[in-house]
């Protein structure tokens, strides 16, 4: 049987469809010709390669297949290593020609190259790789490489043009496994988008106006961001070749006006290729210091200074947490569970905690098992942001379940989606999970006194004080930072700490740990929620019965994002006009009390005596009215944002009410941050 005549063009870093050397060529050959790039797993697991890496080459295949779509062409995909692919295409096609770039990658990708060598020698395939960006393959030195490279910047670019191909599609099963295509889709919208059209739209915004004080802002952070050419993934992954952008910004007419900056950035395309070519020359630099001096530098290790952490430890933590979070009296095998550890740490032992202790009934979202510091199918990996869980929300309605829950990156937070008495999914915030979970613990506790503990901190919802005189324990309030919480455990060791959260959705159980806990804190949710199951009810109820025991405390907070060195100054303007002029009602309530961690004093408003305020100092103030109503404001330490914490209450007399009484706090809440004009 006769095989169909084809040639191959490979494309490797050279994403685009213009100044191609090798789609030129198989146009020019006059018989059919397929297009392909592959996702190659050596390439993918080797250590320079980064998902967000591979998301950009994807997108730019779909911008470019949509460019070749109307010549009925396409970038056909593959999932395989390269002499795998070849091999499969050589028993369906007689191969003519490969065509490509040379690729001046890693040692990886130079062995793959030797293999496909070897394998066109061998079947007789003429193996045609071309020149890229002046890059020189085979010199011993960079001498006259400048005049060369320069010579090769001024060569015509090449336009490519297309012939309607009537060659059908590729016919094979080199797919790209599903999980790994869901992670190439989930692109941040915050990243620049891939591309060659997106590569022209960012070279031409730079020549029109971005880049005309590129030389002076090139080196300031924040001036940066907007002068720089933003070309680098671009050039990198070949949506534009080295040579169409320096002739473009060369002969583009803004140069006259703004040489400096235009001949600054044309230095930077010449500098991209040196050290390419620095590194074609000297490749060893790879697995070698570029000062050969570090290479003489060794260091004894001292073992003293190193603990192994191994699976000891990983059974030492499950067989407590275990101990601390299976308390409660249900069928575990009937309650059914949906959980993602976000790309995170918990993805190995947060389910092994959950099965150990009972619960067959248990989903993993598999997009999100795998841990990964890019969180391709997230914006944000915090539970706290209710879109990183909505993977898990999707699950537990096909599947019916009782609750998922989602752990942040490193096991801390954690949040939890329920169904209301509707059968519709709500999600808890941090305040209410704290609730539920401290009002379960302390009711499976026996000769409950001052000896025992629970720790929150000063912006948490003040219900929990509640619940503490209720069952006749102390509580313990610190500052935000779980940290604080932790330290109460070291601070009081004639006091049994029984569990302590914060508004911020972290829990800790027990204290064998000292920080909070999503692990453990996700058993004892699945604890309370299979027992309110076994007995007829939900969790949503139990949340209600608490609101009725100790009254319907809801809270919301704001955060106000000011940038730069004036948004500093505005929020410190904000705080000072809080302390210097403080209201006096709080949405019709009399304002009976103003706490200044800052100052490290409380402030009786009526008389205005003032007692000492036992924290470590903070830029905290809070204020409260007669009717309990609060509000804290603090600059965040972290961001450049003011955050407020608003909190109402009234209160529940029956489960009847609830929905009412819920958008009678949410109107208070609203009318509250109305008051303070932001």
């Amino acid at each position: 049987m006769n095989k169909e005549t084809v040639n191959i063009v490979w494309l490797k870093r050279d994403l685009r469809s213009q100044d191609h050397v090798p789609l030129l060529k198989a146009e020019c050959e006059g018989i059919p010709y397929h297009i392909i790039y592959l996702f190659e797993p050596s390439s993918i697991n080797y250590p320079d390669t980064s998902t967000r890496h591979l998301q950009f080459v994807y997108h730019s295949l779909l911008v470019l297949n949509k460019t070749l779509a109307p010549f009925n062409r396409r970038v056909e995909v593959f999932y395989a290593e390269a002499e795998t692919v070849f091999d499969n295409l050589y028993k369906q096609f007689d191969i003519r020609s490969i065509f490509s770039y040379q690729e001046s990658g890693t040692q990886q990708s130079w062995n793959r190259d030797k293999l496909i060598k070897t394998f066109c020698k061998t079947h007789q395939i003429d193996w045609q790789e071309s020149q890229r960006d002046g890059i020189l393959r085979g010199i011993k030195n960079r001498k006259n490489w400048n005049k060369q490279w320069h010579k090769k910047m001024h060569t015509p670019i090449l336009k490519n043009t297309y012939t309607i191909s009537n060659t059908p599609f590729l016919n094979h099963n080199f797919i790209l496994p599903s999980t790994f295509e869901v992670q190439l889709k989930a692109y941040n919208k915050e990243y620049q988008p891939a591309g060659e059209i997106n590569a022209w739209r960012y070279l031409k915004s730079f020549t029109d106006k971005r880049g005309f004080n590129y030389q002076k802002h090139i080196s300031k952070p924040n001036e940066s961001r907007v002068s720089c050419s933003r070309l680098s993934p671009y050039l990198a992954w070949g949506n534009i070749s080295i040579k169409q952008a320096f002739q473009f910004i060369g002969t583009h007419r803004n140069r006259t006006k703004n040489s400096g900056a235009f001949s600054a950035m044309l230095t930077r395309l010449h500098w991209h290729c040196h050290f390419i070519q620095k590194f074609e020359v000297e490749c060893d630099y790879e697995t070698a210091c570029i000062n050969n001096g570090y290479e003489l530098l060794t260091h004894d290790k001292n073992k003293n200074l190193i603990e192994i952490i191994d699976k000891d430890i990983d059974d030492s933590f499950v067989k407590d947490s275990i101990i601390n979070g299976k308390i409660g009296n249900s069928k575990r095998e009937n309650y059914k569970i949906v959980f993602t550890p976000l790309h995170g740490t918990s993805h190995l032992i947060g389910p092994r905690v959950l099965k150990e202790a009972g619960y067959s009934q248990l989903q993993i979202v598999e997009e999100q098992a795998e841990p990964n510091g890019n969180f391709p199918t997230v914006k944000s990996p915090n539970p706290e942001d209710v879109e990183a869980l909505e993977m898990a929300l999707n699950l537990a309605k096909i599947n019916d379940s009782d609750i998922f829950i989602g752990t942040d990156p490193d096991a801390d937070r954690l949040g939890i989606g329920i169904k209301d008495n509707s059968g519709n999914y709500i999600t808890l915030n941090g305040n209410q999970i704290m609730i539920v979970l401290t009002e379960y613990l302390l009711s499976k506790k026996n000769n409950l006194d001052n000896s025992f503990f629970i720790g929150s901190t000063v912006v948490s919802t003040p219900m929990i004080k509640n619940i503490a005189k209720a069952y006749n324990v102390d509580i313990k309030i610190g500052l935000t930072g779980f940290k604080w919480i932790a330290k109460m455990i070291h601070d009081y060791p004639n006091q049994k700490f029984i569990g302590g959260g914060e508004e911020s959705y972290g829990y800790l159980v027990g204290d064998f740990v000292r920080d909070k806990d999503a692990i453990t804190s996700s058993l004892l949710a699945c604890e309370l929620g299979s027992e309110c199951k076994s007995k007829g009810g939900n969790l949503y109820d139990y949340l209600i019965s608490c609101y009725i025991k100790y009254g319907f405390f809801k809270e919301r907070l704001i955060s106000i994002e000011k940038k730069g060195i004036e948004g500093l100054k505005e929020i410190k303007s904000i705080m000072k006009k809080l302390r210097d002029k403080p209201i006096d009602k709080l949405i019709g309530s009399e304002m009976i009390v103003i706490q200044d961690f800052e100052k490290s004093e409380e402030i009786n408003f009526k008389s205005g005596k003032k007692s000492f305020l036992n924290f470590p100092k903070s830029n905290v103030l809070i204020f409260e009215s007669k009717d309990g109503t609060r509000v804290a404001a603090r600059p965040s330490g972290t961001e450049p944002k003011i955050k407020f914490y608003f909190s109402v209450n009234m209160k529940l007399e029956s489960k009847e009410k609830f929905e009412n009484s819920n958008q009678i706090l949410e109107r208070k809440i609203d009318n509250l941050i109305s008051e303070f004009k932001f």
